[in-house]
């Protein structure tokens, strides 16, 4: 079943991907004090959200998805939704301290991985700092393409400038009649 808690319209949005309701209404209580929290009590559900709500600005700024669902677990889902949506950062949650599974997770793109139980502290810490580090990510790439789009104006304008001068030299060359002469001597130089 879908939650959702839209108290404000402008706050950003958590999604929370877990089977157990308690976990979920916990983490919505928890993290509603800053974010609309979606939850969903399974990956179909979270998939369905994310169809339906898929235009950039739509998009929940976090997800939290439980390791171990019955159906498409939480490793299944991380690899739908970054084939999907890879700009979305995903917690892990996981009952298992398996360093295997935290590993995989992380090659797979989440950008955090906690064990059950957690410490309140710690998750709201670590929900702040993968929403932190999404941002410097996202104000990088800005930064990276106003500098590409600027480094091409520049190229443009340096090349339409060599153009103008290639043209003036010509049309000046040919005024003194040198165009002939300089066709002379560069054959010779050759």
């Amino acid at each position: 079943m879908l939650g959702n808690n839209t108290d404000s319209v402008l706050q950003e949005t958590v999604l929370i991907v877990d089977d157990d309701q308690i976990l979920r209404d916990s983490l919505s209580i928890l993290l509603s004090r800053n974010y609309n929290v979606v939850t969903a009590s399974s990956a179909s559900e979270a998939i369905s959200y994310l169809a339906q709500n898929s235009l950039p600005e739509d998009l929940p700024v976090l997800a939290l998805f439980d390791y171990m669902m019955p159906g498409i677990d939480g490793i299944e889902l991380l690899e739908l939704i970054k084939e999907k949506y890879p700009q979305l950062p995903v917690i892990m949650l996981t009952a298992s301290d398996n360093i295997k599974s935290a590993v995989r997770a992380m090659k797979m793109g989440a950008t955090d991985y906690i064990n059950k139980p957690f410490d309140v502290e710690e998750l709201l810490f670590r929900v702040a700092e993968s929403k932190r580090v999404e941002s410097i990510e996202k104000s990088e790439k800005e930064i990276i393409a106003l500098a590409l789009k600027k480094n091409n104006y520049v190229q443009t304008k340096t090349a339409d400038y060599l153009g103008v001068t290639r043209r003036v030299l010509k049309y000046k060359m040919d005024k003194l009649g040198l165009t002939e002469e300089y066709k002379k001597n560069k054959s010779i130089l050759s």
